[in-house]
């Protein structure tokens, strides 16, 4: 029998994008929806009309600024969907995927209250700050926050492990002979990049390594202000860190790209470490070193604990879930020399 992930795997394309073809929804371009139901046809897929759905479990992507979740980070959120659509399956529930774009949280509380309730809602937190979490109280179904957590809230969170991810990425530096590290970190408002940034000067001096406040480089969150931010420190201190790690893959796009520009070689002269292991990340040159979130495992565990609030009923005990991620180690570290 053809399933959505033999479609999915032939036509090059997500799971999520499958899904959006085959039950009409907006989101895909022409192309890219002609292309996956023509696959779907040769392939002979029949939708199952027997299978019993229990009902509708909803992924919220919001973007409350946008200044992360942007056009830019669509792959990997994608990522996300892929894991809920394949774990909500498992359940028998069927996943909705709804987008605000720079809404207030009460805007879109209202709305999910007002409109077809789902059996339950999986909301994106990336861009939530401490205060924007208030109006979820009002929410008229169980709901889990992905890639957020806050100890201080009486809430259900699935994150990354960001600080267990930065102690790999530091002592894969140390490893490596390089002790003098710098940090480009974002000026976004962002927990997960707070989270990063935290974790690096508390655990820098731990662990036995320096980093001098001239090496501390503060971008937005893209290439290009990564890029000439990184040009910019670079003419002005005229000297570089041994290495440095980014706050994510985009903003080590730019850094790398501005080294070159100034005449350092990639891992020879300086070593760089990212964070999300975008697709790109390991086809660039050089193939960077990053930190692999296990973004479609996070998505299957909001559904677990989604699924379990939901057939339990809701109580007093909430849960934070941090996922670890794997550091994939590729061509932007240098290798430690052979001592003679």
């Amino acid at each position: 029998m053809v399933k959505i992930k033999d479609i999915a795997q032939k036509a090059n394309v997500s799971l999520s994008a499958v899904s959006i073809a085959i039950n009409g929804k907006k989101g895909l371009s022409v192309e890219t929806r002609e292309k996956i139901l023509k696959i779907a046809h040769e392939l002979n897929y029949q939708q199952s009309s027997t299978r019993e759905i229990r009902g509708v479990l909803r992924f919220l992507k919001i973007a409350l600024h946008g200044e992360t979740i942007n056009e830019a980070h669509n792959l990997f959120i994608s990522g996300y969907i892929d894991g809920l659509i394949e774990q909500a399956g498992k359940y028998s529930y069927a996943l909705e995927v709804v987008g605000y774009d720079k809404k207030s949280v009460e805007e879109i509380v209202r709305s999910q209250n007002s409109g077809a309730l789902a059996d339950g809602l999986v909301i994106l937190g990336t861009e939530f700050e401490q205060g924007d979490f208030t109006p979820l109280r009002r929410l008229s179904v169980p709901f889990v926050i992905i890639d957020n957590v806050n100890d201080f809230l009486p809430f259900d969170f699935i994150n990354m492990n960001n600080r267990a991810a930065i102690y790999n990425i530091l002592h894969h530096f140390k490893r490596a002979g390089i002790e003098d590290i710098g940090l480009v970190y974002s000026d976004a408002h962002t927990p997960n990049f707070r989270q990063r940034e935290q974790a690096f000067h508390e655990l820098v001096p731990t662990i036995g390594l320096r980093s001098a406040e001239e090496n501390l480089v503060c971008v937005s969150p893209n290439a290009r202000s990564a890029y000439e931010a990184m040009l910019s420190h670079i003419r002005a201190a005229g000297k570089i860190a041994q290495g440095y790690f980014c706050i994510n893959d985009i903003v080590a796009y730019g850094c790398i790209r501005a080294l070159h520009e100034c005449g350092f070689r990639v891992p020879d002269d300086v070593s760089v470490i990212g964070f999300d292991d975008l697709p790109v990340s390991g086809v660039m040159e050089p193939a960077l070193t990053t930190v692999k979130v296990g973004n479609k495992k996070l998505g299957a565990a909001a559904v677990d604990l989604l699924v379990s609030k939901i057939d339990h009923g809701r109580n007093n005990n909430h849960t934070s879930v941090l996922l670890s991620g794997e550091l994939v180690k590729r061509k932007s570290v240098r290798q430690r020399s052979a001592k003679p």
